[in-house]
């Protein structure tokens, strides 16, 4: 059996499988690490996949999920254009932390622990521990997170280039950031996942505030009430909307999250008075 441990965040992720498993640069980052809770999942190459029942709780093109007693199951679906048929080609039944992958054979040639991770849905497990996945540029001040979050296209990695030019600040990871409680406060952490920026590293830290991006002719800063902070940054959370588990820890998670960091709005020109206001700010 080949092996493969990863943690993000202080959760835990333990892959076997009977061939061997690649991984990219970026997820090699997060190989062992000290973990608070661990998730074991064990991948077995079987074409035997069996045939979602009725009752399904999701039904897509590429997903059928359903429960049997206390086991989650999944079936993973591919297709090759949108005028032929879905094939499964992934089936995972999970009780617990113990995660059973059966996987087609005539696919697992170069398989890579990041597909697996991907498949068993990573971002649902790390909302169970309380840690929601936001998409967000992800700085180191001082010793500090600073995190700007916004829609794709709205400016958050030129403003965290120019936190790194004019600051000293290091980017953590261009696009993404995980964010759990540990050691007794909200601490914003790396993960394998950075969008088009190919920016990512595998570094904690204490949040010192949430940054909402918009663009604007003149800069300016405020700091946003709870109710706008929420509806503001949970468009920007990872989790399955059709889930009521995921819909439950992604809010409770962000609300408790909004109730201990500051979040503020910063509409902005792409140049330096955009960092001076934020830092009047901070």
């Amino acid at each position: 059996m080949y092996q493969r441990n990863y943690c993000f965040g202080g959760v835990g992720f333990s892959l076997s499988a009977p061939v061997p498993i690649g991984e990219s640069d970026a997820l090699r980052l997060f190989s062992g690490g000290e973990a608070d809770a661990g998730y074991r999942i064990t991948l077995r190459l079987s074409d035997a996949f069996p045939q979602p029942p009725e009752g399904l709780y999701v039904h897509t093109r590429r997903v059928r999920g359903w429960r049997a007693g206390p086991r989650d199951c999944r079936l993973l679906y591919y297709y090759r254009s949108a005028g032929e048929p879905e094939v499964p080609y992934c089936y995972v039944e999970r009780s617990g932390m113990e995660v059973a992958v059966d996987w087609l054979p005539a696919l697992s040639s170069g398989l890579h622990a990041q597909q697996i991770l991907e498949s068993v849905d990573l971002f649902r497990f790390l909302l169970e521990q309380g840690g929601v996945v936001l998409h967000a540029s992800y700085i180191l001040h001082w010793g500090r997170a600073l995190l700007f979050s916004a829609p794709s296209g709205t400016g958050k990695s030129t403003q965290a280039a120019l936190w790194a030019r004019l600051r000293g600040a290091e980017i953590v990871n261009g696009d993404r950031a995980l964010l759990r409680a540990r050691e007794g406060c909200f601490q914003a952490h790396g993960i394998c996942f950075s969008g088009t920026s190919g920016i990512c590293g595998n570094r904690s830290a204490p949040l010192s505030a949430l940054v909402v991006l918009g663009q604007a002719e003149r800069s300016t800063c405020r700091r946003l009430g709870g109710l706008e902070a929420f509806r503001a940054l949970l468009p920007q959370c990872a989790y399955r909307t059709w889930n009521p588990q995921d819909v439950a820890a992604a809010t409770d998670t962000l609300s408790r999250l909004i109730g201990e960091t500051p979040v503020l709005r910063l509409d902005c020109l792409p140049d330096e008075s955009a960092v001076k206001v934020l830092e009047e700010c901070l």
